[in-house]
């Protein structure tokens, strides 16, 4: 895989979504599975996105992948209700996943506001279980950042919350240092693998 470099043009109040595999999710019976990429990304944008090591934005269930790449998000725009949502699998998700391996690299830098996780950006869905998956991501950023999530920000209405539970996981040392989730929002992120607690 050959380093890229792609640049967007500014669009008024949205997020552009892409990864080298696939840029938008599709609907929830989407399956993504022993899926590898290697390859490196450099972003350059005036507006706001979703970039992931696998997908951009992901809605389904997601199995044995392996993302051992770079990500590299650089002068990215946006604002607090456009915020970017960077993951080393997905950038934003509704997505289960289960026994994929998160290794690569994630690197910002002059990003107006964002997220970044050692799986996923943003999980935006319900009560959900991930189970067997591994994470060693490098991340390099000033944004919000946990080990799994970036942000939690499912809508659930008010006084409604979601518990997402990251069971037999495996957090290496390059993300030993993090908290699972570098903003809840009000849900909840439990594992039963050894990990800093939730912020």
């Amino acid at each position: 895989n050959s380093d890229k470099v792609i640049e967007f043009f500014k669009r008024f109040g949205t997020r552009i979504t892409f990864s080298r595999m696939i840029g938008n999710y599709g609907k929830g019976g989407m399956i993504i599975e022993g899926c590898k990429n290697s390859g490196e990304m450099t972003v350059n944008a005036p507006c706001s996105l979703r970039l992931g090591g696998m997908a951009g934005a992901f809605n389904g269930t997601m199995t044995s992948c392996t993302f051992t790449g770079a990500l590299k998000a650089d002068k990215i725009g946006g604002d607090s209700s456009h915020a970017a949502q960077i993951g080393a699998l997905a950038g934003y998700s509704n997505a289960v996943f289960n026994s994929n391996n998160s290794q690569g690299t994630i690197t910002t830098s002059d990003v107006e506001a964002g997220y970044v996780g050692g799986v996923a950006g943003d999980y935006g869905g319900k009560d959900a279980t991930w189970d067997g998956n591994q994470v060693n991501t490098q991340i390099t950023t000033t944004l919000p950042v946990g080990s799994v999530l970036g942000e939690f920000d499912a809508d659930a209405g008010e006084g409604t919350t979601y518990t997402l539970h990251f069971i037999n996981g495996i957090f290496g040392e390059k993300v030993s240092t993090l908290p699972l989730c570098g903003a809840l929002k009000g849900h909840t992120l439990d594992t039963e693998a050894p990990a800093p607690a939730s912020k």
